[in-house]
């Protein structure tokens, strides 16, 4: 049986992935955006029980953010908030995107998202569709957080997923525009620094499954990353 809550989020869902106006109406008939609720529920549980530095980064975005669990150490002096998850797509991000923000005050926010949408599959998102959900996030930051920085992090070229990178590669394109036509958003590209002089991802960057970093794959991205939000933010 289905308590309330669940039966109230689960409305929530079809009312937003309903509305024709919104990009995530290509998406309403996904089973991907409820699959994240609980989790979505842990971080506002975690909300209420910690406190976290007005001052902090908050990343986002797929499960590179979650399995990145020595990102309080590599970012230092940065403090952080740490919100990645699933594998989350897109559409996902922009459907919670207000209840991962809403509960903090941050000085920047990083997103890492749309790699689980672009997998080399048939029932794949088009470049187009990346840059339309991208839209849509940035709208919702916009119209809450009118100045915040936001650094959007390219999508990684990985072993597993080689067939997509065209796509990866098109959408990356897609996005960086984005940023650069818009105040206070920075692209974050990344793939010059996980391929090899023959184009192909380095292995030994990537952890088995040749899709999520290792220690010394998060150790270039952190490297990466900090460099940029020490360009903007100091």
């Amino acid at each position: 049986m289905l308590n309330r809550k669940s039966l109230g989020c689960m409305l929530a869902v079809f009312v937003l992935l309903s509305t024709g106006c919104s990009p995530l109406y290509k998406y309403r008939n996904s089973t991907s955006t409820p699959k994240w609720a609980a989790e979505i529920a842990a971080f506002e549980k975690l909300d209420k029980e910690q406190t976290y530095a007005k001052d902090a980064i908050l990343f986002t975005g797929s499960s590179s953010i979650r399995k990145w669990t020595t990102i309080a150490e590599d970012m230092k002096p940065y403090p952080v908030i740490s919100r990645g998850f699933g594998g989350s797509k897109i559409e996902d991000l922009g459907f919670y995107l207000d209840r991962i923000l809403s509960p903090h005050q941050f000085r920047a926010i990083v997103i890492f998202s749309g790699t689980n949408n672009l997998t080399g599959k048939d029932k794949d998102a088009k470049p187009q569709d990346i840059l339309k959900m991208a839209q849509f996030i940035k709208k919702k930051i916009r119209d809450k957080y009118p100045q915040t920085p936001v650094f959007w992090i390219a999508i990684s070229p990985t072993n597993a997923r080689i067939k997509a990178w065209p796509q990866v590669q098109e959408a990356n394109s897609l996005v960086k525009k984005m940023c650069e036509r818009s105040a206070n958003f920075h692209f974050i590209t990344t793939d010059y620094a996980y391929l090899d002089k023959d184009g192909k991802p380095i292995k030994n960057l990537f952890v088995e499954d040749q899709i999520h970093l290792n220690a010394d794959g998060y150790a270039i991205w952190t490297k990466i990353i900090k460099k940029e939000l020490d360009t903007y933010l100091k």
